[in-house]
């Protein structure tokens, strides 16, 4: 049940409570206020845990980026891993003879470099793409907690202001009765 009902429950308390003739102070009934505490005492837990439940989220989002960074730098080294075999072998054939072995040893090396420079590449841009992932799903993690957090606050407050207005007209309530109490002995 959410704050906003729980309000309104309290409001039609005070609605149908009666008044102390000639004032606008009300009378509450104490089984009335008990179970109204009681039912408020129940209810309040669940917005906590759905509040609990963004912040696992989070950890969850965190988590995913974290498992696509990985796959990702994966994948990357094992292409690195198949292009360095194919030149490596390419290499290898292209030794087979003096003049041929010059060349190929550049043709080679440069195979190699090029691999080496584009598994790096690969690299670099996997682990740029998983950190703005991790960065997306810490500030949706962020937000959504300051949102539950911000809302979680506002009811707070919101309630304990109408408890407090309860509590002062009850506490007026009681203070005429014992001023009426005085006057009649």
């Amino acid at each position: 049940m959410d704050v906003q009902s729980v309000i309104q429950k309290f409001e039609n308390i005070i609605k149908n409570s009666g008044k102390v003739p000639g004032t606008q102070r009300l009378i509450l009934e104490k089984n009335q206020l008990d179970d109204f505490l009681e039912y408020l005492k129940t209810s309040l837990p669940g917005e906590i845990r759905e509040a609990s439940e963004i912040l696992k989220q989070r950890t969850s989002i965190i988590s995913q980026a974290n498992l696509e960074a990985d796959r990702t730098r994966d994948t990357a080294q094992k292409e690195a891993t198949t292009v360095r075999s194919a030149a490596e072998d390419e290499s290898e054939i292209l030794l087979s003879d003096s003049d041929v072995l010059k060349h190929a040893e550049k043709k080679g090396e440069g195979i190699i470099n090029d691999s080496q420079r584009e598994a790096n590449n690969i690299i670099q841009d996997a682990q740029r793409r998983a950190q703005r992932t991790i960065d997306e799903g810490e500030k949706i993690s962020a937000n959504s907690r300051s949102g539950a957090d911000q809302y979680a606050r506002e009811a707070l407050f919101n309630l304990e202001e109408r408890l407090s207005d309860v509590l002062l007209q009850v506490r007026k309530g009681l203070d005429i009765l014992d001023a009426t109490k005085s006057q009649v002995k």
